[in-house]
């Protein structure tokens, strides 16, 4: 039996949203050190895929008419 750790909506960005105080280097340097925690839980937990659903990275959308 295969083990999968199962994430969603990471939602990478190289701007730093409206909602955070940071500077754009802490902001890359977050998303960095967060991508590489994902990384270490799956060698913790030996797990033989990382299934990320919904959006890996992100990008506005504007209306259309």
């Amino acid at each position: 039996m295969s083990k999968h750790l199962i994430t969603a909506d990471w939602h990478i960005r190289s701007t730093v949203p409206s909602c955070i105080e940071a500077t754009q280097e802490e902001w890359m340097k977050f998303q960095k050190k967060s991508v590489a925690r994902v990384g270490e839980i799956a060698k913790e937990y030996k797990v033989d895929e990382i299934n990320i659903g919904g959006d890996l990275f992100h990008s506005e959308q504007t209306a259309s008419n």
